[in-house]
Parts: C-alpha cells; structure tokens; sequence
C-alpha cells in the first residue's frame, strides 16, 4: 500500500463510503473507519499513526470535538481534521481550541483538498 493514509470516524456510513472513495481518487487510502469515539480509539490503538484522522463534529452518541481533544492529548503529532455539513461559522466555538489542524465542510471535500491535509507542512 502506498499514499498518505487516512482514519475516518463519522457515524453516516455513506459519507465514509464516499470519502473513501475520494481518498482513492487523491491517492490515498483509508486504512480504518470508526462510528464513534470508542470504535476510533480501538482503529487508533491497531494502526501506525495514519497521516490524517478526520473526524465529524457532531458523532450520533458523542461530540468528535471531545474525541479530538483527547487523542490530541494522547498523541499533540497526530494530525486531526474536523469536518462537518455545517459551515465553519455555525459550529460550536470549541472547535477552535480542539488542537486540530483545521476544519473542513464536507461539502467541500474533494481530492485535491483531501491529498494537501494529509501532507506535513
């Protein structure tokens, strides 16, 4: 396998469906999904540190701002993307103070996009 590597957590499984295959449009590839926080933290603990782990702000049983927050504790390299359908100026205002490297609205997710988050600048 070769690529950047990415690590979706989102509870709609079409959207990880459709990311994947973005992600393979981008040359990289999703070496683990999660539905949650638990389930992400199980992927995490099983894998090299993936290149991207991008996670929705709002997880149907928790907030994906908490999880962030806490696998930025466990590991501050660990590049964490936020993503969500809201718009960036709509979301909670922890967001911000999450520790991730940015936010990006789904809608706006395409290949190009996904390939420059998942290069360490």
């Amino acid at each position: 396998m070769s690529g950047p590597t990415i690590v979706v957590v989102d509870d709609s499984e079409p959207f990880r469906r459709a990311l994947r295959a973005v992600a393979t449009a981008a040359g990289c590839n999703v070496v683990g999904e999660a539905d949650g926080p638990a389930q992400a933290l199980a992927v995490l603990a099983n894998l090299d540190r993936p290149d991207l782990v991008m996670i929705d702000v709002n997880l149907e049983t928790s907030s994906g701002i908490d999880l962030a927050r806490q696998l930025v504790a466990a590991d501050p390299t660990l590049r964490i993307v936020l993503v969500s359908t809201m718009e960036e100026r709509d979301l909670p205002s922890q967001v911000h103070g999450a520790g991730v490297i940015g936010f990006v609205e789904k809608s706006q997710l395409g290949p190009e996009l996904v390939f420059q988050l998942t290069q360490r600048t």
